[in-house]
């Protein structure tokens, strides 16, 4: 499909405003998961892209909001695993009864 780039975004958000930005951001088609997180960030982004000029303009207008105070991206360069099933975790618990 071409959506080779995967990045995470962390992402500093200003003014109690998280919730806003945080849904604002995952109408993102490009966005697989937003999560709220501890530490010295507040938000977690999960998306994919087929080119670095789309992930530009996504950092960009996330630095056009005025509740994002700054953002630190990653770029994913290998994927050893990725997805979850409950139904393995589910397995596990039983068997550890």
């Amino acid at each position: 499909m071409g959506y080779n780039i995967i990045a995470t975004i962390e992402v500093t958000v200003s003014k109690g405003k998280m919730i806003e930005v945080e849904t604002d951001i995952a109408e993102n088609p490009n966005v697989f998961g937003v999560y709220d997180i501890t530490g010295d960030y507040d938000a977690l982004v999960f998306a994919r892209f087929k080119t670095r000029t789309e992930l530009s303009a996504m950092i960009k207008k996330l630095h056009s909001s005025p509740y994002v105070e700054r953002t630190n991206t990653h770029l994913i360069l290998n994927v050893i695993k990725e997805g979850s099933s409950f139904v393995d975790l589910l397995e596990k618990e039983k068997s550890s009864k």
